[in-house]
């Protein structure tokens, strides 16, 4: 939880990410992230090749418009946590049915994985129907972030209180 907090505080956050489907997704994220520093632009197919075969292998998305693409790589020196909100719902096949809008990307060396698998672990039950109490009306600095460009296009209860929700929750950890 600690690293998806710190990710927060350090703003590595992209919002309204163009995509289409997974792919363009991946491939527009790790564009974003090579051009703002977080990565090396040596590392950059390395990555989307990585990410996309772990799709292929085992989709991570996880359903409630929420994914989590992670990938353990050799090149990456430290942990990434990185928070995307895409400009539109994507239908990528979630379980649950719910057009994918949320993505958590989660990078790092390979002697890291256990603690990448703790932050996947948080991030899947934070983003739960059991975690979330979707009724606060209050706002606060960082309710921005969780505002969906659309959010009509959600059921099941997944409107704008609900990532408003998920964001208190984080943030107030830290």
């Amino acid at each position: 939880m600690k690293h998806l907090v710190e990710a927060l505080n350090r703003d590595q956050i992209f919002l309204d990410v163009a995509a289409t489907d997974m792919t363009s997704a991946i491939q527009e994220t790790v564009r974003k992230m090579v051009a703002s520093g977080i990565l090396a632009e040596q590392l950059r197919e390395s990555v989307i090749e990585t990410l996309l075969q772990r799709e292929r292998d085992t989709p991570t998305i996880i359903g409630n418009a929420v994914a989590i693409p992670h990938a353990y790589l050799e090149g990456i020196e430290q942990e990434i946590v990185l928070f995307v909100r895409l400009s539109h719902p994507v239908n990528m096949g979630a379980p649950d049915g719910i057009p994918t809008q949320f993505l958590f990307f989660l990078l790092g060396p390979p002697n890291l994985a256990a603690q990448h698998l703790d932050t996947l672990a948080y991030i899947a039950r934070l983003t739960s129907d059991e975690e979330l109490d979707a009724s606060e009306d209050g706002y606060d600095q960082r309710d921005w972030l969780a505002m969906p460009v659309n959010h009509s296009h959600y059921h099941k209860g997944y409107t704008t209180n609900h990532w408003l929700s998920v964001f208190r929750v984080v943030t107030a950890s830290g």
